[in-house]
């Protein structure tokens, strides 16, 4: 963009009349002190330096009053942009040779080049999974992406460029969107033709296939797993057979053979494996099919995986004082994992019989309760209460509206209830030590916000965006307060605004106390169908929904045995290739305090190639509140496998050391057997207005190169101008003022050297 700027003249309110006076007065104050006054001792030299200076002065003032108005403008000429878009994911070179990719990349860089000597601003942008930063010229281009996200590319460049003086978009691609809205009928496209060139090969050939894996991520030890893999094959010409295999921990355990005839032209066959899971951590496994004679494109004939195997599932009673929707819930969120098994028991409707039994039993084999709405108005719930706070387990409350005052009582050997201590010997057991609720059965509607500080585990952000669009929770708006070994995870939004009241909390072990947790509202349910209902039209495939990872997350923070090593690395234990890592630490003194100014290394190795070792530094911040020091590193994405980490830092003057395992999923959608689809191309340019100029071919460069430079001198816009006038008022010059002093003390300096006053 060519910017020009300058001053084009002068604005001047004043009329005649004030130029006159102006004049006049600075003429008529020179000659008064200098033309008709008698000055001794003054030399004519003398007196018309002075007056020329008094008359500089008075001028100059008289300016400044009459304010005239100095006129600027900035002229911006915007050329039209000719915008390059190139597919740059793997699936644009699978089965060509490295010259074809030279020539094509040679070809974009050229057109580029030819497109800016048209005095267009012609950028090469490639794209994958998103646009990509401008190329530079003769940059190389890795065609390596694993994803196609063809509308959000057309998306970015259609908000990016609106307003501006976009002539065209010349798109190359496969046609192969994997990722993303469908770019024909869900993207907003450019408003400028696009120049479309297919890439790829149009036509089917001879391949096989594992297409897709349906696997369990987590199975539990000396268990068996199942494992369905979809595969499939094109263009065989005779009869034959291939062996699919699974692969578990580096070993062949299953193997099937499918067999066509020589009629068969495409086959889909689906497979089921069972596996068992011999060891604890992470289950490097594959599935592999036969390799055919025919084939050229040999990389979607394996699929990698790793199943975690975990010694077993963590128990999870729920107890409520009476039916609820919100204990529904909690109950569908636990069935969203592998992890966890769930058992209700509901006070209100149990029969008194053997109940109390049947109840220690249920209590003693799990590993975390949920007591909701207890204790309630009943006695058989202060029983209940009192059963799971003497059984030492984990809890975690979860109080309506009804009955928040209950919660911060404590309960005696007969079930009365005392006071909210800590929990000393001989005294009453606080059900929620530290913590103290005022009953108010005044209620608000409010939305859940994360609390900026808390980390004793993960809060999936959307649970926290106090989206309007989903239901609000029902809370109580009694007093709360926290002793310091309560750490608020989320908060009450009201009208959009954090009020920064507490509405769920968690706190460590202590030596009289287990890990514990609290909620606090109702409504749960309402917030879990709003949104399964919102992923079920926006992404279907979503793993989990946000309330159940938030529920899911608590309850692994109080299973979890207790941490009392100064130096703690939390990480994740698998991601996708797509997804960039992040490691996270703490750091504490002797006395376990928060520990600032430590130096954290953190070495990354991949267990298929050692010899790719990786080394970051973790960074030091501190939230709102300066003792809550953190540390933390993003890796980036790391290309998919299996990976071993270990993190050390130098405590009292010895290295501190945690170590663990990371698994990176592939993501192959860029290697399956379909064809470009060059179909897609030809309806986006009619779309548009544009050109379908054909495939790309490397003996046709020239005639390609020749029909979109042609296209784009015919169809040249005119560059856009911008001009901005602006006007400045000489007052604001401070310039002026140092002068007008300058000519002022010369004056005076002159008549007292010269005629003493």
């Amino acid at each position: 963009m060519m910017v020009e700027s300058g001053v084009t003249g002068w604005i001047v309110d004043a009329p005649v009349w004030m130029w006159a006076l102006g004049l006049a007065v600075s003429i008529g104050m020179t000659l008064l002190l200098y033309g008709w006054t008698s000055l001794p001792g003054l030399s004519k030299t003398g007196r018309i330096v002075l007056a020329a200076l008094r008359g500089l002065a008075i001028g100059l003032i008289a300016l400044l009053l009459i304010g005239p108005l100095m006129k600027h403008f900035s002229r911006e000429v915007e050329p039209p942009h000719a915008l390059i878009l190139v597919d740059n994911s793997a699936s644009v070179v699978l089965d060509m040779d490295s010259g074809w990719t030279a020539d094509l990349a040679s070809f974009v860089h050229n057109l580029s080049d030819e497109l800016s000597g048209q005095t267009y601003n012609a950028p090469l942008l490639p794209f994958a999974a998103s646009v990509a930063a401008p190329l530079s010229s003769n940059a190389p281009i890795a065609f390596s992406g694993i994803q196609t996200d063809i509308g959000g590319a057309l998306e970015d460049i259609a908000y990016q460029y609106e307003g501006r003086n976009l002539a065209g978009v010349v798109l190359l691609t496969d046609g192969r969107s994997n990722r993303g809205v469908n770019p024909e009928y869900g993207a907003r496209l450019p408003m400028a033709p696009l120049l479309t060139i297919g890439l790829g090969d149009t036509t089917r050939r001879a391949d096989r296939a594992v297409d897709r894996l349906d696997w369990n991520r987590i199975a539990y030890l000396d268990n068996q797993f199942p494992v369905e893999a979809l595969v499939s094959l094109h263009g065989e010409t005779e009869a034959g057979s291939a062996t699919v295999s699974l692969n578990v921990d580096g070993q062949v355990v299953e193997r099937e053979t499918i067999r066509w005839t020589e009629a068969t032209k495409s086959l889909t066959r689906r497979i089921r494996f069972l596996a068992n899971a011999s060891r604890v951590g992470n289950l490097p496994c594959s599935v592999t099919i036969e390799t055919g004679d025919a084939e050229r494109i040999t990389a979607n004939n394996r699929q990698a995986f790793t199943i975690e195997v975990l010694e077993k599932r963590r128990r999870v009673l729920i107890l409520g004082a009476a039916p609820h929707p919100d204990i529904s819930a909690l109950r569908s969120a636990f069935a969203t994992s592998d992890r966890y098994t769930t058992e209700v028991r509901i006070a209100s409707i149990s029969s008194a019989s053997g109940i109390l039994g049947k109840l220690n039993n249920a209590i003693e084999t799990a590993d975390v309760l949920i007591l909701h709405d207890l204790p309630g108005n009943s006695t058989r719930g202060t029983d209940w209460t009192q059963r799971a706070i003497s059984s030492g387990k984990p809890r975690l409350h979860i109080q309506s509206h009804g009955d928040i005052g209950n919660a911060s009582e404590g309960l005696g050997a007969a079930g009365t209830t005392g006071g909210a201590s800590e929990g000393t010997s001989g005294a009453p057991k606080a059900i929620l030590p530290g913590a103290a609720l005022t009953p108010n059965r005044l209620t608000h509607n409010i939305r859940p916000a994360i609390a900026s500080t808390f980390d004793l585990f993960d809060i999936p952000e959307a649970l926290g965006t106090s989206r309007e669009d989903l239901p609000p929770l029902t809370c109580p708006m009694g007093d709360i307060a926290l002793s310091a070994a309560w750490r608020v995870a989320l908060q009450r939004s009201l009208g959009g605004l954090n009020t920064g009241e507490p509405l769920a909390a968690f706190r460590d072990a202590s030596a009289d106390n287990p890990k514990l947790g609290w909620i606090i509202g109702s409504g749960w349910w309402r917030t879990r169908t709003a949104s399964l209902a919102a992923q079920q039209t926006a992404n279907p495939t979503e793993p989990s929904l946000p309330l159940d990872a938030f529920f899911q997350n608590a309850i692994q923070f109080l299973t979890s045995e207790d941490d009392i090593r100064q130096f703690r690395v939390s990480a994740p234990r698998r991601s996708d290739e797509d997804l960039a890592i992040q490691f996270k630490a703490e750091v504490y003194d002797a006395s376990l305090e928060p520990f600032s100014g430590a130096d954290i290394e953190l070495s990354i190795q991949s267990l298929e190639r050692p010899e790719n070792l990786l080394t970051f530094t973790f960074t030091e911040s501190t939230g709102d509140n300066p003792e809550d020091i953190r540390y933390a590193v993003d890796c980036g994405r790391l290309p998919a496998g299996n990976y071993k980490w270990r993190a050390r830092t130098l405590l009292n003057g010895s290295w501190a050391e945690t170590a663990g395992d990371l698994v990176v999923d592939a993501i192959q959608v860029e290697y399956a057997s379909e064809p470009a689809d060059h179909h897609l191309l030809t309806r986006l340019s009619e779309r548009t207005g544009g050109q379908h100029l054909g495939a790309f071919d490397v003996n046709k460069t020239t005639e390609l190169e020749s029909a979109v430079t042609t296209w784009f001198a015919d169809n040249r816009p005119p560059d856009l101008i911008f001009e901005e006038i602006s006007l400045e008022e000489i007052i604001e010059w401070e310039w002026l003022g140092l002068i007008l002093l300058a000519l002022l003390t010369t004056e005076w300096v002159v008549r007292r050297r010269t005629i003493g006053y």
